[in-house]
C-alpha cells in the first residue's frame, strides 16, 4: 500500500511539473486553463490520496511493528531452524548408525538363525543320542542281570559238573571194580570146571585174549588215577596260589615306589612298566601264553571314515565258549605319587582330584579306542582296564565312588592285581572244569568202548568154553576107550607087558590105576 501512495505522489509531481511547463508555454495556455479546471478534482484527488498515504503510514507501522516482530520471529525461526538442522543431522547420523547397526544386527540375526537352526539340529540329534544312551543304560542293565544271572548258572552248572563228574568217577570205579571181581570170577569158574590141565594147555591162546583187555582196564585206571591226582594237586596248590597272590601284591607295591623316581614324567615308560606288571599277573594266574591268552597281538580294524588303522591291545584272554576278554594296563602314577608326598590337606585334595582326572582321561581313551569294532576278536561287551597300583586304585575310588559307574557305563570295567588274578582264577577254573568235562567224557566213551570189548571177550569165553566142552568130550571118549570097559587099549597093553612084551617106556601110573579101578568096578557089577 505505502508502495502505491509514492508512485501516486510521484505521479502527480510529474503532473504538476508537466502544467508548469505547459503554462510557461504560449500554445499551452489554453490547456493550462483546462487543467487548472481540473486541478480541484486532483487536489481532492490528492488529499484522497494523502489521507490514503497516512493510512498507509498508519498502516506501514504497523507493518514495521509486525515486520520488526516476524523478523525476530524469523531470527528466532531461523535458529530454530539451525537448530534443528543440527538435530536432523545428529539424527540423521544416528538414524545411519541406526541403519547400520540394523544391517549388522540383521546379519547377526540370520546368523543367529541359521545358529538357531543348526542348534535345534543337534538339539534333535543330542534328543535321539539320549534316548539311544538310555536304551544302552537299559540295555547295559539288562546285560549286567543277565551277566550275573549267567554268573550264577555258570557256577551252579561248574558245581554240578563237578559233582557230576565225581559221581562219574565214583562210578566207573565201581563198574571198573566190579568188571575185574566178574572177570576174576568168571576166569576163575572156567578154569575150575575145564580142569588145570586143560588150563596149561590153552594158557598162551587165554593169554593173548585176555592182554587187549588187561591193557585197556590199566589205561582206564591210569586215567582215573590221573584225574584224582589233577584234583588232589588242584586243591593242594589253592592255598599256595592264595599266598602267592599275596606275595606278589606286596611285591608290586613294593617296587612301585622304587619305580616311581625313574617312571615319573616317562608316559611311555609308565605304559611299559605297566604292561610288564600285567603280564607278569597272567604267567602268574596258571594260564599258559599262546595257548589260553596272548599279548601284543596287533589288528587291522576301520573307523568312522573308513580309515584303516592297527590297534594293538595289550592282552587277550581266550575263553572256553570262544569268547575274549581284552586287557589294557593304564598307569596313573605321577599325581598319585605327589598326593602321597604332600604335607597338607589342601595340596593332598588338589593332587588326589588330578589324580582322580587322569584316571577319567584313561578310561575315555581306552572307550575311544573301539576295540569291540575287532572283527578277529570275539570279545565280551566289557574291556578290563588293568591298574597295576594297588593304593591308587583304592584311593581314587574310595574319594570318588561313582568312577566305576561312569567308566561301567563306557563298557569297562577296572581291575587291580589282585582282582585281575581272581578274575584270571575264575577262567583258569572254568578252562580246568572244560578239561575234566572232556575228561569225563573221553573216560565215558573210552569205558562204553572197554565194555563193548568186554562182551566181545565174554562172547569169545563162552565161545571157547563150548570149543573145551567139545574138547572134553572127545578126550573122555577116547579115555573111555583106553581105560574103560573090557578089553581096554590099558588093560590089553599090561597083558601084553605082564607076557613078556618090553615098551621102552611105561605106560603113566595114574591112568593104569584108572584102568584097572574101572575094570574091577565093572566086574562088580
Amino acid at each position: 500500500m505505502l508502495v502505491g501512495l509514492i508512485i501516486a505522489a510521484f505521479i502527480l509531481g510529474l503532473i504538476v511539473g508537466f502544467l508548469f511547463v505547459k503554462v510557461s508555454s504560449k500554445s499551452q495556455q489554453v490547456k493550462l486553463k483546462a487543467l487548472e479546471e481540473q486541478l480541484p478534482q486532483i487536489e481532492a484527488l490528492l488529499q484522497d490520496k494523502e489521507s490514503q498515504l497516512q493510512q498507509s503510514q498508519q498502516q506501514n507501522l504497523v507493518l514495521t511493528t509486525d515486520h520488526k516482530h516476524y523478523q525476530e520471529q524469523e531470527r528466532r525461526l531461523s535458529q530454530e531452524l539451525s537448530m534443528t538442522k543440527q538435530k536432523f543431522e545428529i539424527r540423521s547420523e544416528e538414524v545411519l548408525k541406526l541403519q547400520n547397526k540394523l544391517a549388522s544386527d540383521e546379519v547377526k540375526i540370520d546368523s543367529l538363525a541359521k545358529d538357531g537352526e543348526r542348534l535345534i539340529v543337534e538339539l534333535n540329534k543330542l534328543s535321539t543320542k539320549h534316548d539311544e544312551l538310555l536304551a544302552k543304560v537299559d540295555h547295559l542293565t539288562e546285560d549286567k542281570s543277565a551277566l550275573q544271572a549267567e554268573r550264577s548258572k555258570l557256577l551252579k552248572h561248574i558245581e554240578a559238573q563237578e559233582q557230576n563228574a565225581q559221581e562219574k568217577i565214583a562210578l566207573l570205579e565201581n563198574a571198573k571194580k566190579s568188571l575185574t571181581e566178574q572177570f576174576e570170577n568168571l576166569a576163575n569158574r572156567i578154569f575150575e570146571e575145564k580142569g588145570e590141565k586143560f588150563a596149561n594147555q590153552n594158557k598162551v591162546n587165554l593169554a593173548e585174549v585176555l592182554q587187549p583187555f588187561k591193557n585197556d582196564i590199566n589205561e582206564f585206571k591210569k586215567k582215573v588215577d590221573d584225574v584224582y591226582v589233577h584234583e588232589a594237586k588242584e586243591r593242594a596248590s589253592l592255598q599256595k596260589e592264595v599266598n602267592k597272590l599275596f606275595e606278589l601284591n606286596q611285591e608290586m607295591n613294593k617296587e612301585a615306589k622304587n619305580l616311581t623316581k625313574a617312571l615319573k614324567g616317562d608316559k611311555k615308560l609308565q605304559g611299559d612298566w605297566g604292561e610288564v606288571v600285567l603280564e607278569r599277573v597272567l604267567e602268574s594266574s596258571g594260564l599258559r601264553k599262546g595257548h589260553e591268552y596272548d599279548v601284543q597281538t596287533s589288528f587291522k580294524a576301520s573307523d568312522d571314515e573308513d580309515n584303516t588303522k592297527v590297534m594293538r591291545p595289550d592282552a587277550i584272554v581266550h575263553l572256553p565258549d570262544g569268547k575274549d576278554v581284552i586287557i589294557d594296563a593304564k598307569v596313573s602314577l605321577v599325581s598319585y605319587d605327589a598326593y602321597t608326598r604332600a604335607d597338607s590337606d589342601s595340596s593332598k585334595q588338589e593332587y588326589l582330584k588330578k589324580h582322580i582326572d587322569a584316571i577319567r582321561q584313561h578310561i575315555a581313551l581306552l572307550s575311544s579306542k573301539n576295540y569291540e569294532r575287532l572283527s578277529q576278536v570275539n570279545s565280551l561287551d566289557f574291556i578290563l582296564m588293568f591298574m597295576p597300583i594297588e593304593a591308587a586304585f583304592v584311593v581314587a575310588f574310595q574319594h570318588d565312588d561313582s568312577l566305576f559307574q561312569e567308566a561301567f557305563k563306557k563298557r569297562i570295567i577296572i581291575v587291580t592285581p589282585t582282582t585281575l588274578l581272581a578274575t584270571l582264577g575264575t577262567i583258569r577254573n572254568t578252562w580246568k572244569y572244560e578239561s575234566l568235562n572232556k575228561n569225563a567224557s573221553d573216560i565215558t566213551e573210552r569205558a562204553t568202548k572197554m565194555l563193548d570189548k568186554f562182551r566181545g571177550f565174554v562172547e569169545d569165553v563162552e565161545t571157547l568154553g563150548k570149543q573145551l566142552d567139545k574138547t572134553k568130550e572127545t578126550y573122555d571118549g577116547a579115555l573111555n576107550k583106553l581105560t574103560k570097559g573090557r578089553g581096554n587099549l590099558i588093560s590089553q597093553a599090561v597083558q601084553l607087558e605082564n607076557m613078556g612084551v618090553h615098551m621102552k617106556k611105561s605106560l603113566p601110573q595114574d591112568i593104569v590105576e584108572q584102568s584097572e579101578l574101572e575094570l574091577s568096578q565093572h566086574e562088580d557089577k
